[in-house]
């Protein structure tokens, strides 16, 4: 009962700071940045639609169908918002172009705005609701990662997937306009569905990929912000008490990061926008490459097999 394992004040800090979220004004840089990241996103979400992952999720769109009121990008099908962001966000990661963040890591982007997306043409969010709920999942997904961030180096866990299913929750409670209250039981539905595996390499197509770094996360996070929605309660405090969150993930987190530099530090200003269609940590090298060429005059082209360049 509640007299039994009262509300931490970590957990009551950052509900509270969840729950006035959509209405708390943001400094006008991170607004800036937040637009960024959001046509980024959308961008990311139309290339990827054209991709094997992205026809992939079209095909599971049009035949699954549900009830019709969430836009699927690329593509006139429209579902329920669950659907819609399962879609969308598998579309985002398609391609490789959605945006990273480093302390975590994840992929916040791709999970983090179809959720926001769908929960906002559901409840009628304005943009500026709209950008204040994804800077609010950039924010909580990644501490919720740094609670637990001793428990990933060297485990077999995928961090994606757990940042994107809070980030996707904590957007979506906020397009929802839920109360402190509410939204730790949605944190508590977000816990229990968190997951992955860091397998992702073995992925032949990229479809799973796309599914576990950006569908995955904004279906679950929208999922739980439906049941609390629809009435149902929950655990007050995933985050403390007997078998939490944080000690299913890392026996040694941090529960205090979770609301570190809270309102002060954005973590949305820390986030990467993509410039190649590959994975961040090949980014530095091809950046490296692209300035040498371009400091020597070479033409990339100089480089490949004389048969490719035309000179045989």
């Amino acid at each position: 009962t509640m007299a039994d394992f009262p509300v931490s004040q970590v957990m009551t800090r950052l509900s509270t700071y969840m729950s006035e979220a959509r209405e708390r004004a943001v400094p006008e840089d991170v607004m800036e940045r937040a637009k960024r990241h959001v046509l980024d996103t959308f961008a990311a979400i139309v290339s990827g639609s054209e991709l094997e992952p992205g026809r992939a999720a079209i095909r599971f769109a049009r035949a699954y169908g549900g009830k019709p009121a969430a836009t699927i990008i690329g593509d006139t099908t429209l579902c329920g918002p669950i659907e819609a962001a399962l879609v969308n966000g598998t579309m985002g990661h398609a391609d490789e172009t959605d945006d990273t963040l480093a302390p975590g890591p994840w992929h916040p982007g791709c999970n983090v705005v179809p959720a926001a997306l769908a929960l906002g043409e559901q409840f009628k969010a304005n943009g500026v609701q709209f950008l204040r709920a994804v800077v609010l999942g950039y924010d909580v997904g990644t501490r919720v990662l740094a609670a637990i961030q001793s428990g990933i180096p060297n485990s077999h866990k995928l961090s994606y997937g757990i940042g994107a299913v809070f980030g996707s929750a904590a957007a979506g409670g906020a397009i929802a306009g839920f109360t402190p209250e509410q939204m730790r039981w949605t944190l508590s539905y977000a816990a229990q569905q968190s997951s992955g595996i860091e397998s992702f390499p073995r992925d032949p197509d990229h479809i799973e990929k796309g599914f576990i770094f950006g569908g995955m996360g904004a279906r679950s996070g929208v999922t739980a912000v439906l049941l609390v929605h629809a009435g149902w309660n929950a655990v007050h405090d995933i985050m403390t008490g007997p078998d939490n969150f944080i000690v299913a993930n890392a026996p040694k987190g941090e529960v205090d990061r979770l609301v570190d530099g809270l309102g002060m530090r954005y973590e949305i200003t820390r986030a990467n926008i993509k410039r190649w269609t590959v994975g961040q940590p090949i980014h530095a090298p091809l950046d490296a490459t692209e300035a040498l060429l371009a400091k020597q005059r070479i033409d990339p082209e100089h480089y490949l097999h004389p048969k490719k360049r035309g000179d045989a």
